[in-house]
């Protein structure tokens, strides 16, 4: 192989000096400019039928309206752009209630009350209600008396005539004494006949179903024999 002559080596010394020249040139502009940013690239939204390009919010319009449901919406879009979207508010609707001038939030549900949700209306007073007008209460029929002094009559005409012997008296007899009705008529006879006789008031105490404030009402009317 052939040497290289003066001339070349100084060309092939020129073109090196050249290159590390040159790198060492990029590696401090780039060490000058520091760390590379990198910006986040912002999502463009579908277009509206307009054409423009605009992000959008759903919400959920729901109570006194004339078509609730779900509702798409532009983003900054007032609560009283949402009613419009969904019919507009129903007569008697509390909308005063509402702050119409707000904006709304991706997946907020606006409820329109009616006029009986706000608790604005007095619900009318029931029949026979105390605190109802005293022109709304039910009177009482005519034959209300009537019919109390026939029960009266009915239970004076039920007390015995003279002192009943629970020992001797039928059922029938028995059921004369206020408080005896037959189920206690027939446990007294159960008793008297498989048990003992009575000899005392207090005996009956034994009878299922007769305590001390039952006998205290029929003694008055008991009384004991001989067998």
């Amino acid at each position: 192989m052939e040497e290289l002559s003066k001339r070349q080596k100084q060309v092939l010394a020129l073109l090196l000096a050249g290159i590390l020249l040159g790198t060492g040139s990029l590696i401090y502009q780039h060490w000058q400019r520091g760390p590379v940013e990198i910006f986040p690239v912002t999502p463009v939204t579908e277009p509206w039928p307009e054409g423009e390009f605009r992000a959008e919010v759903v919400v959920h319009v729901s109570g006194a309206v004339a078509a609730p449901g779900v509702y798409h919406l532009p983003v900054g879009s007032r609560v009283y752009q949402a009613l419009e979207a969904a019919g507009g508010a129903l007569p008697g609707a509390r909308v005063d209630l509402l702050n119409l001038a707000s904006v709304v939030n991706d997946g907020e549900r606006i409820k329109v009350p009616a006029g009986e949700d706000a608790g604005g209306v007095a619900s009318p007073p029931k029949t026979g209600d105390a605190s109802a007008p005293a022109a709304t209460r039910p009177k009482p029929p005519a034959t209300a008396g009537k019919e109390q002094q026939r029960a009266a009559g009915e239970s004076k005409a039920l007390r015995p005539q003279g002192l009943i012997d629970p020992n001797t008296a039928s059922s029938s007899e028995l059921q004369t004494i206020p408080g005896i009705g037959p189920v206690l008529a027939a446990r007294i006879i159960e008793y008297r006949e498989t048990v003992a006789p009575f000899t005392k008031a207090e005996d009956l105490l034994n009878v299922q179903g007769i305590g001390a404030k039952t006998l205290e009402k029929i003694k008055k009317y008991l009384e004991f024999g001989e067998e």
